[in-house]
Parts: structure tokens; sequence; C-alpha cells
């Protein structure tokens, strides 16, 4: 999923400002600096070895920023359920139950993937600190 994509299902605030980015672009902007994804950009579009890990990269940002998506929109649909929840009388305890076992399952697919794009973004840095050239 590209940054705008991602961005696009964050509420708007009154003021200009762009909303802050997504955990998996953030991480990337951390790691690599503000030009980050012109960068992956630049590395993908050269191919080879550097190439392939901008991709991968950016394929594991797209895939995080996804997952906090998908993690922030089910909190919020329990916060606003549960109310209306509290107030019956059956299967209260089984649809809790059953919420959190998605909650964890899907909070356990975030850790995974967060594992993963900092492995990659680890191999990738070490990539572009070598050496390329004959010494």
């Amino acid at each position: 999923m590209s940054e705008s994509t991602a961005q696009q299902h964050l509420p708007t605030r009154g003021d200009a400002q762009q909303p802050p980015p997504l955990t998996g672009t953030r991480a990337v902007r951390d790691a690599l600096g503000p030009d980050a994804e012109k960068a992956l950009d630049t590395h993908r579009a050269t191919g080879g070895a550097v190439g392939d890990l901008a991709a991968a990269v950016q394929e594991a940002a797209g895939e995080a920023d996804r997952l906090h998506i998908e993690l922030r929109d089910h909190m919020d649909d329990v916060r606003q359920q549960l109310p209306d929840l509290a107030e019956a009388d059956f299967g209260f305890l089984d649809l809790l139950q059953h919420t959190g076992t998605q909650l964890a399952a899907l909070a356990a697919r975030c850790d995974q993937q967060w594992s993963e794009l900092d492995r990659l973004l680890g191999y990738l840095c070490r990539a572009l600190a070598r050496p390329t050239g004959p010494s």
C-alpha cells in the first residue's frame, strides 16, 4: 500500500497540515531519512540486490501500515460497540472473548510484520553502507 493510499484512511484534521505518516512509513523515514520513498523508488528502478531489498522494504512498510489501520479500526469498532454490548444480557462474554482473540491475533501479526520490516531495513542499510566500486 502506498503512503497516500494508507493516509486516505486517516481522519482529517481541520488544519492544512498533512497527517503524520503511519507506523511502517514512519519507520522507513526514521531509518532512511525524509526522502526515503524517493530513494527507495530510485534503488528499486535500478534493480539488482539493492533494488530487490528496496522493493521488499516498501512492501513490508505498506503491510505494516495496512495492519496498523486494521488494528486501529478494529479497536474503534470495539469501543463504539461496548456500550450496546454492556446492555445485552446474553452472549456478552462470548463476544468479548472472541473479540479479544481476534485482537490478540492481529496484534501478533503486527508484531511479526514489524520484525520483518526491521530486518529488511537492517539489510538495506548494510547494503547501502557497503562500498560498491573497486577499492
